[in-house]
Parts: structure tokens; C-alpha cells; sequence
């Protein structure tokens, strides 16, 4: 990361996606302290399967609304209100992964 930021000149990017990774996660506020880490969608639905396998086998509806509301959500206070809908919704309020997210 700091050799990307050479490369850049030294000036950080505002935002960066990356996967959900605790290491990336230090990396980052070390490196770019000031950019908006978010976590790439397609990572996190592919790990699904295996950190939510019990909603899965409980509610076949579950990946279906995971997959739609991101890309329905135009604004962040929408989003955010269908991630707490979720949670309450199916349950994963003690959900660690969830709540790494």
C-alpha cells in the first residue's frame, strides 16, 4: 500500500473497496488514515454460503433480499435503513460476521 501511494504521487484515495479482511483493514487506516473503506459486495456475497449457511437452510428468501437491496438503495440512509431491517428481520443481531460488516 505505501508503494501504491508513491506511485500516486502521495496523495491517498478518498474511498477504497477491498475484501472483508482484518489485515486490509489495519493496512489501511495505517496507509490512507482518511479514506472510506468499504467492502467489496462480491467478496461478502460469496462468503455467504459459509458464514450464514443456518439462514440459508432457514429462510429460502434470505440470499434473494441480500443480493436485491444494495442495488435498490439509492441513498445511504436507505441503505442503511434495509441492513437494520434485515437484521431485525431474520435475526442477526448476535451475528458476529454481520456485524463485522
Amino acid at each position: 500500500m505505501k508503494t501504491w501511494l508513491r506511485a500516486m504521487g502521495g496523495k491517498p484515495p478518498n474511498a477504497i473497496i477491498i475484501d472483508h479482511n482484518r489485515a486490509w483493514k489495519t493496512i489501511i487506516a495505517e496507509v490512507f488514515p482518511n479514506a472510506k473503506h468499504h467492502f467489496c459486495l462480491w467478496h461478502i456475497l460469496r462468503k455467504v454460503p459459509e458464514k450464514l449457511s443456518h439462514m440459508l437452510r432457514k429462510h429460502e428468501d434470505f440470499m434473494t433480499y441480500l443480493y436485491n437491496f444494495p442495488y435498490k438503495s439509492w441513498l445511504k440512509q436507505q441503505f442503511k435503513d434495509k441492513w437494520k431491517k434485515m437484521i431485525e428481520n431474520f435475526q442477526l443481531l448476535e451475528d458476529e460476521w454481520i456485524q463485522s460488516l
